[in-house]
């Protein structure tokens, strides 16, 4: 929740951003890995959680988890940086 927070903030002071996007996609393939691991454990697969789809979804999940952070790190990292120029601290 904590990143959705953050990725709208960012979005906001840097609107090139697409942290909040990623971290949406990244979201929506856990709930369809967790959703069709439920799915297939209610129709009696015991092995449900370990099929290649389902692992691709959580390791495409995870990527774009952390494609998101460092979006948004480079955003943060640009945003402070060209507020606090050296031409604007200067005395």
């Amino acid at each position: 929740m904590w990143a959705f927070i953050q990725a709208a903030w960012v979005k906001k002071v840097h609107p090139e951003s697409k942290a909040l996007l990623y971290y949406g996609i990244a979201v929506g393939l856990f709930v369809l890995m967790f959703g069709g691991a439920f799915m297939a454990g209610v129709q009696g697969q015991a092995a449900a959680g370990r099929e290649r789809v389902f692992l691709l979804f959580r390791l495409g999940g995870a990527i774009m988890w952390l494609v998101a952070a460092f979006n948004m790190r480079s955003s943060i990292e640009e945003h402070f940086n060209s507020a606090l120029s050296p031409s604007v601290l200067s005395l």
